[in-house]
């Protein structure tokens, strides 16, 4: 274990600064490849020398061998690498980090110049893109790593840090820092300082609460923090006012605050896959708001204020326990697509017949025993699934869907469908699979002509 590290400038190999000594009073070689040196210049390696202070740190009773205590000793001071390549500073980082990581070691080939290894982007000199995803990465990014303050775009993802140093509040030019798929289970305070960022990704960590420092954030328009272990939100994510997209998705929310109302430039909101039972008033501030996803939550109803959201094309209410929706469903007239699967709805509200941009309707495992003729009023319909449902007739309307391409009625209790389904001249699959029909309709027959697939009883068993 080295006690005085030091990296060699040319060839970027870490020595024991005593032994490299000794060897270059005799030689001019690097002792690991044994080619000649045109200079035998070296630097104290503090992305090394940081690691080994780690390990003591986590060994208080460990002297380790050859060494007389249990204390580094001291750096020397080092007067600057004098070089006429821009950013040498920059390249000097990045040998260090490789010589400390032997999962760097195996990509970077350390005879090849630095802008050449893989991930690394640089302009007149400078690391401005790094990218070390999907590198295995488990040992600590070493402090030096703050020294690359030109940085625009750090990413880390699916690896397996665990920590982060503080010196990473220096890099004050990232915009850009995807910490995704790692082990994390907080980030260091200092990541409150980096006023430039514009999208942190923090996806698929252990992070229980949302560090407080994000809040300091306040350029950021990007923040993806699915998969964690979120139990709640502060009232000051309110704060981050330039978000255009929040993804929580697959964390473990009951609630939400009242002021994320406030984040009156959010695009786009995932809250799937969490415990929510209600949805506060304040969500129809979100005037700007064209996505928003509420699957796979406990919702049993909807705020009125759900229908300001004027803007929305996609709203996902999917896998709930709503039993019914408001009427101001009516009012999200750029809605496109609504899933609306797997809930308890025992009736659809006339008003949805207002949506009339409306492609794609997912109403599969409710509790539905009709439709409204109003559905033949959603004229831009080209998906419709009833499967799973109570449904014993369709109504006479649905015949006017005329963009309507697939068209699914299976597991229902109908006994008859209307002969205006032969008005849906776009149809291309019509599923009845476990119908109940007493005869097969002309209409039926007519759509098979036509080249529309239609499924009866089995998936296996078609007409057409």
């Amino acid at each position: 274990m080295f006690r005085d590290p030091v990296m060699v400038v040319e060839s970027g190999h870490t020595y024991d600064r005593n032994e490299i000594t000794q060897h270059f009073a005799h030689n001019n070689t690097d002792p690991k490849t044994n080619l000649p040196l045109r200079s035998t210049r070296v630097v104290t390696n503090w992305g090394v020398r940081d690691a080994v202070q780690e390990w003591l740190d986590r060994h208080p009773d460990v002297t380790p061998d050859g060494w007389d205590s249990r204390e580094l000793l001291p750096a020397q001071v080092e007067a600057p690498v004098q070089t006429a390549e821009p950013g040498h500073g920059d390249a000097l980082v990045l040998q260090m980090w490789r010589d400390m990581c032997p999962e760097l070691q195996a990509i970077w080939e350390v005879d090849r110049p630095v802008d050449q290894w893989q991930g690394v982007t640089m302009v007149d000199g400078r690391v401005v893109r790094l990218d070390l995803s999907r590198k295995s990465l488990s040992q600590v990014v070493p402090a030096c790593i703050g020294r690359l303050t030109a940085l625009q775009a750090l990413n880390l993802d699916s690896n397996q840090l665990t920590n982060l140093p503080a010196e990473m509040g220096q890099l004050t030019s990232l915009r850009e820092l995807s910490l995704g798929g790692n082990k994390l289970t907080s980030v260091p305070a200092e990541i409150g300082q980096l006023t430039s960022l514009a999208e942190l990704d923090l996806n698929s960590n252990q992070l229980t609460s949302l560090p407080p420092e994000i809040l300091q954030l306040t350029s950021l328009m990007g923040l993806d923090l699915r998969g964690n272990q979120l139990t709640s939100l502060p009232a000051e994510i309110g704060q981050l006012t330039s978000l255009t997209w929040l993804s929580l998705i697959g964390n473990r929310l009951a609630s939400f605050p009242a002021e994320i109302g406030q984040l009156a430039s959010l695009e786009q909101l995932d809250l799937g896959d969490n415990q929510l039972t209600s949805v506060p008033a304040e969500i129809g501030q979100l005037t700007s708001l064209k996505e928003l996803y509420l699957d796979r939550n406990q919702l049993t109803s909807l705020p009125a204020e759900i229908g300001q959201l004027t803007l929305l094309n996609e709203l996902d209410l999917g896998g709930n326990q709503l039993t019914s929706l408001p009427a101001v469903i009516g009012q999200l007239t750029s809605l496109e697509k609504l899933p609306l699967y797997a809930n308890k709805l025992t009736r659809v509200p006339a008003e949805i017949g207002q949506l009339t941009s409306l492609e794609q309707l997912n109403l599969d495992n409710n509790q539905l025993t009709s439709l409204p003729a109003e559905i033949g009023q959603l004229t831009s319909l080209w998906v419709l699934y009833l499967r799973g449902n109570q449904l014993t007739s369709l109504p006479a309307e649905i015949g006017q869907l005329r963009a309507l391409e697939h068209l699914f009625l299976g597991y229902n209790q109908l006994t008859s469908v209307p002969a205006e389904i032969g008005q849906l001249t776009s149809l291309e699959e019509l599923n009845l699979e476990e119908h109940r029909l007493r005869t097969l309709p002309a209409a039926i027959g007519e759509l098979a002509v036509r080249g529309c697939v239609v499924v009866l009883m089995k998936a296996d068993e078609r007409v057409g």
